[in-house]
Parts: C-alpha cells; structure tokens; sequence
C-alpha cells in the first residue's frame, strides 16, 4: 500500500512539472513581443506573389514593396474602369447607329427583319441592352 502511493505522488510531481514545463514553453514570449504570437497570425518577412517579392519588417512593407502595391493597385483599378466602361460604350455606339439610320426621336423605332447574325458589330448584342430593330417608315 505504501508503494502504490509513493508511485501515486512521483506521477503526480512528474505530471505536474510536466504541465509547468509545458505552459513555460507555450508562453515564451516571441522574440520582440512581451507575449507569444501564433504563428499563423505573424506576417512572414518575405511574401512571393505574383507581382514578386514582398518584403516586410516586424509585418510593415518596405518602401519598394509599398511602392509596388500601389503601382499594381493602380493597373488593377485602371482595368476595372476600363472593363466597367465597355457596356457603356456599347449603348452608346447602338444609340449613334440609331441615329445615323435615322432614329433621331424617342417615338422612331428600328426593327431588323431577321434574327440578329454575326454581321452587326455590337459590343453587347445578345443583352437585354439592344436598342431596337429596322426604321419603319
């Protein structure tokens, strides 16, 4: 009986040091920070990406790296504008059209006398965006 108990408290300490080395370990403090940072939430100093290489200190992008965001930034929004437009452009160039056949007020009308085919030049023209179809006159 007193062994199992003597056996009892040396798991009992082992365990229990075990747990303190443990919580030592876990909150060892990351290097620079009064408390440990999980890694997954730290930004690594160098990210590869399709733009190349970014260089961060302490999670801050250098000056070349700040410079190379927002030069993409500005394609890529550059883009976006340019795409956005396009629909725009298209009703604009159906409603030129319109008037060069002779649509020139809103109670004319343009009717095609057949289904539309790949001989019209439109931008859009299978949308719900296509003006009308053949002059009646």
């Amino acid at each position: 009986m007193k062994m199992k108990s003597v056996i009892q408290s040396i798991l009992a300490v082992g365990l229990c040091t075990a747990l303190f080395i443990s919580v030592a370990i876990a909150e060892t403090p990351t290097s620079g920070f009064n408390y440990k940072i999980p890694e997954s939430i730290m930004t690594p100093n160098q990210v590869e990406t399709s733009i190349g290489k970014l260089d961060f200190y302490d999670g801050l992008p250098s000056k070349a790296t700040s410079e190379k965001i927002f030069d993409y930034l500005d394609t890529a929004r550059g883009m976006e504008v340019f795409l956005s437009a396009i629909p725009m452009a298209s009703v604009e160039a159906m409603r030129l059209a319109n008037v060069e056949m002779g649509v020139t007020s809103s109670n004319n009308v343009l009717i095609f006398d057949d289904l539309m085919d790949s001989a019209p030049l439109f931008l859009t023209g299978n949308t719900d965006t296509v003006m009308v179809i053949k002059i009646i006159s």
